[in-house]
């Protein structure tokens, strides 16, 4: 073997340790990634630019661990994706929505605050197994991109119909209370209720597109109204793992996820994000996680006085309290979330009913179809324990014609009251999911003998 050939040979060897190295710390994506970013951007330093750039992909603690110390404005990232290439086994919505016409007609468009399609794809494309693959930058994208949003949309809600307006009103506790005296009877059977709901700030970049400084902003102000209620709000880095067994315990997470850092949702973590928790944790406020504010409303433990009615007057005076900060609303979609398939109302509503009667009898077909194909309200069958049995009912409708958060809780109602004269106790061949002692503070029974004329109006 000649020199020449040996030394070929070690330079071959050389090239793929070199390629090893670059693909295992993804260097050549970052530099054109970076790239796209500035000829996006026109920035006149391009060197400053690229610094603050780089150094952006990297934490704080990072940073400071080395010395290096970079303020002001962050560059916008703005990744390279070229038509998506799917697995035949992927079933997302993104996958059987996105077509090459459609991609060609998106794909140089953006919003004037810098979102682009490739950003709303971005989950969908590093993750082809989740359902959707579809989140918005800005409360722009779903006009901009509508080619693609509005086919999904209409998967996700079929009975949206784009030539009815969403019904915008003011949300009073005074449209409920006539139907609230009608259940008096019911209340005690529930045992245990779960209300939340989304809102992003109008004029903000939503989470996919927010730059370190837009979420320490948007933090800021939540805080600030924050401030006029009875609680405490921790920041997520300083949250102690009490507080974090506790909000999982109610089926609230504060975790990283995986699509979310896929979709940049998660830079800068934890940075700009934190919780409020209430005094007597009757709600919480997620600030920053997908949308700019979450707010999850739960039964005070303990308080057999505490009902459905109490709970939706937190969670509508909580609504108003923010509506000051002024929501991203759309004139047909409602309210907008970075996710599709929460446009509309936003509002997720559950309650779980306890039935001792020990007749082995099942829902009325009739009664159920009311509720399930009538009103789009979940039925869950559950065990609670030898002598008891528990159906669950969880609305998750948000968007339908002339549809907005007053017919969702009304509809909701109706659909608890539907099942008031119900003598049901699941048998062997009706499905059951056992879950229910896996939820924190599940277990705890109402008191027979409350006294249900004495509401209190619970103060947030």
């Amino acid at each position: 073997m000649t020199e020449a050939t040996k030394k070929g040979k070690m330079l071959s060897r050389a090239q793929e340790k070199a390629k090893s190295y670059i693909d295992e710390h993804q260097v050549e994506k970052t530099i054109a990634e970076m790239l796209n970013s500035l000829v996006h951007a026109r920035d006149p330093k391009p060197i400053i630019f690229m610094i603050k750039y780089l150094a952006n992909l990297v934490t704080e603690q990072e940073l400071d661990e080395y010395g290096i110390k970079v303020s002001g404005p962050v560059p916008q990232r703005v990744p390279i994706i070229t038509f998506p290439k799917f697995e035949e086994d992927c079933n997302s919505l993104l996958k059987k929505h996105l077509t090459r016409e459609v991609w060609s007609n998106m794909k140089k468009k953006s919003t004037t605050k810098g979102g682009n399609i490739q950003m709303c794809v971005k989950s969908g494309v590093q993750m082809p197994n989740v359902d959707i693959g579809l989140l918005a930058t800005d409360e722009e994208a779903y006009k901009q991109f509508n080619d693609l949003f509005g086919p999904v949309i209409k998967d996700l809600h079929p009975k949206f119909d784009n030539r009815y307006s969403y019904q915008f009103a003011d949300l009073h506790m005074e449209a409920f209370n006539d139907k609230l005296i009608e259940m008096q009877d019911i209340l005690e059977k529930i045992k245990h209720f779960k209300f939340s709901t989304r809102r992003n700030f109008k004029s903000t970049p939503f989470a996919p597109l927010m730059t370190k400084e837009s979420k320490l902003q948007v933090e800021r102000k939540v805080v600030e109204v924050l401030g006029e209620l009875y609680g405490q709000y921790t920041q997520l880095a300083r949250l102690d793992e009490k507080e974090k067994q506790w909000l999982t315990s109610q089926g609230i997470s504060v975790e990283r996820d995986k699509e979310h850092d896929a979709a940049g949702i998660n830079d800068d973590w934890p940075t700009g994000r934190g919780v409020f928790i209430h005094d007597q944790k009757t709600f919480v406020v997620l600030v920053n996680f997908e949308d700019h504010i979450e707010l999850v409303i739960l039964p005070e433990k303990g308080a057999q006085k505490d009902t459905i009615k109490s709970g939706l007057q937190r969670m509508i005076k909580l609504m108003q309290t923010f509506e000051k900060l002024g929501y991203a609303t759309d004139p047909y979609l409602g309210n907008l979330t970075v996710n599709p398939k929460n446009v509309g109302t936003a509002m997720k509503l559950e309650v779980d009913f306890i039935f001792d009667s020990k007749v082995d009898s099942h829902i009325d077909k009739e009664v159920h179809d009311e509720i399930f194909y009538g009103k789009n309200i979940e039925i869950i069958n559950r065990l609670s324990d030898a002598k008891n049995a528990d159906i669950r009912l969880r609305s998750e409708q948000t968007l339908g014609p002339q549809y907005n958060e007053i017919i969702q809780i009304m509809q909701f109602l109706e659909s608890v009251q539907s099942l008031n004269s119900i003598d049901y106790k699941p048998s062997d061949k009706h499905k059951v999911q056992n879950d229910y002692m896996g939820e924190g503070g599940l277990a705890q029974d109402n008191a027979n003998d409350q006294d249900e004329q004495h509401q209190q109006d619970e103060e947030v």
